[in-house]
């Protein structure tokens, strides 16, 4: 597995969609407050974007089977980028839970995600595998939301931090959209 463009494609794709949403996921609240929502909304709204995550997941499966994984793969994390921007953007309260649907819709390829390491490397390193991936973006759960903190604490905004993320969520896109079943 190590030695194919596939493997690496896949890590990479799963990095970048972790650094895209680490810094955005532990800041949401903070993040829709900024926007102009009272705690009590921006706390509602957030459970939206975790409550989108169950049928989404359910609507993703029915098409990891009929379309190929690589585009879904890559499909799925552009979400990502329209409820940044939207973030970016948004004022109003219907704009900002348009975010957390769509946003909420994005975490449903995490199932696709492990599924097509299963399916391109098989059972036997399985574990070994997902291992590598996990550790090459476990550093973005510390780094990215400690980044976006600190850009807010001495910017008042999380614009940049929103452009960040949706830029490491397009080149995952590419990296994703990259990926093909490996001859093994």
């Amino acid at each position: 597995a190590l030695g194919t463009s596939s493997f690496w494609f896949l890590l990479g794709g799963t990095t970048l969609r972790h650094v895209a949403k680490a810094g955005v996921e532990v800041h949401l609240i903070a993040i829709f407050q900024w926007r102009g929502l009272d705690a009590a909304t921006a706390g509602l709204i957030f459970t939206l974007w975790v409550a989108m995550n169950i049928p989404a997941k359910l609507v993703l499966g029915y098409f990891a089977h009929r379309a190929p994984r690589r585009t879904t793969l890559a499909v799925g994390v552009l979400l990502y980028v329209v409820a940044f921007m939207l973030l970016l953007n948004a004022h109003e309260v219907w704009l900002i839970a348009l975010a957390a649907a769509i946003g909420g819709t994005s975490e449903a390829i995490t199932p696709l995600n492990w599924g097509t390491l299963g399916d391109y490397f098989g059972r036997r390193y399985y574990a070994t595998l997902r291992g590598v991936i996990n550790l090459s973006y476990s550093w973005a759960w510390l780094v990215m939301p400690v980044a976006a903190g600190w850009w807010f604490d001495h910017h008042a905004n999380y614009s940049v931090p929103l452009v960040v993320a949706s830029i490491a969520a397009i080149l995952s896109a590419v990296a994703y959209a990259l990926i093909r079943r490996p001859p093994l």
